[in-house]
């Protein structure tokens, strides 16, 4: 990574996707709240409308036997077969208790006898009465409910039917903000993408050759600028000019030494890598002169040679054939291509013998 720069612009668009994202996260979780509130509670209102259904269905079929004088509900059925033993017990002691009367009125029978008689027969009939009320009472119990349970069960069902609307409605709204999410996270990540894509990176290993980057922090920049020069000075490339006589004695790949002015005692080995396709022209108006563009590749492994550095070359042309030697301006980076030769270059064939 060499820089990193900032798009204001896009700043605010991340900073506002990041707020509009939490705020749908709230909402989110707040209408999710509302959607699990809603479903337990049809889910409640639906079972107790189920059980109460029930119930009414039991109670209505109970009061339709009633009315028509079929098989009555087990409680008024067990009341009426108490009443009809009641009162064949009352009949039988309202006969007895008339029998011993008639007796002690005519001196048969104990007056006290004839008395407890009659007290039982009349508490018999008490009973007979008190059981008479009691099943009227639950006769109008049971058609008394039937009436009042429809209206209740069908107040079950709106309260039940409105919880669903609700319950339908929080859903709906549920996957509104789901949908709004995804589309701003969406939106999110395309601007984290443009943030991404402002991290400057090398296309090459190397190193940074720009001096003072500490001065470009808080500088604007537009597309195509320079913001740093990055090298690979494990291999540096030279370029040379060939005088155009001497072009056929050299060829790529031929080995290269050279010599930097500043470091005069190192050696530096290569190879020719690139011959240009054409001449070009040097030199003044009046004495102007061919050459072809030559460009080497030196190796450079203690990282001593740098950009703008200058010196001489042998290119090493063969057995027994001269060797061409050349002076050249800079050593230039890989990707980058500037000025080209010393203002009063110099080439010579030398005879060598290799």
């Amino acid at each position: 990574t060499i820089a990193t720069l900032r798009n204001w612009e896009i700043e605010e668009k991340i900073l506002e996707g990041e707020k509009q994202v939490n705020r749908l996260k709230a909402s989110l979780a707040t209408v999710d709240s509302q959607v699990r509130v809603a479903r337990e509670e049809y889910e409640r209102l639906k079972e107790d409308y189920n059980r109460q259904k029930a119930e009414s269905d039991y109670i209505q079929s109970q009061a339709q036997a009633l009315n028509d004088s079929k098989e009555a509900p087990p409680r008024i059925e067990a009341t009426r077969r108490q009443l009809q033993q009641i009162k064949l017990q009352a009949e039988s002691m309202a006969q007895k208790a008339s029998l011993h009367k008639y007796l002690a009125d005519e001196g048969v029978f104990p007056k006290q006898s004839a008395l407890q008689s009659a007290y039982e027969a009349a508490s018999a009939a008490k009973q007979v009465e008190a059981l008479t009320e009691q099943l009227k009472a639950e006769e109008a119990e049971l058609k008394q409910r039937s009436k009042e349970d429809l209206p209740k069960l069908n107040e079950t069902l709106r309260a039940s039917n409105a919880n669903k609307e609700r319950y339908e409605s929080a859903k709906t709204e549920l996957r509104s903000i789901q949908i709004q999410l995804e589309e701003a996270n969406r939106q999110l990540e395309v601007y984290n993408k443009q943030r991404d894509e402002l991290v400057l990176k090398s296309p090459i290993d190397g190193q940074i050759l720009t001096l003072k980057t500490d001065l470009l922090l808080g500088q604007n920049f537009n597309r195509g600028d320079t913001v740093a020069v990055v090298g690979n000075l494990s291999q540096v490339k030279i370029n040379i000019q060939l005088p155009e006589e001497d072009r056929a004695l050299v060829q790529k790949e031929q080995k290269v030494t050279a010599r930097i002015r500043a470091i005069p005692d190192t050696v530096f080995s290569g190879r020719v890598e690139s011959i240009a396709p054409v001449t070009s022209e040097t030199g003044e108006q009046t004495s102007k002169r061919k050459i072809w563009d030559i460009s080497m590749v030196l190796d450079n492994p203690k990282g001593k040679l740098n950009p703008g550095m200058t010196g001489y070359a042998k290119i090493h042309t063969g057995t027994w054939s001269p060797m061409i030697f050349l002076a050249w301006d800079e050593v230039y980076k890989a990707f980058r291509l500037d000025r080209y030769m010393d203002k009063n270059p110099f080439a010579s064939i030398l005879p060598k013998k290799d």
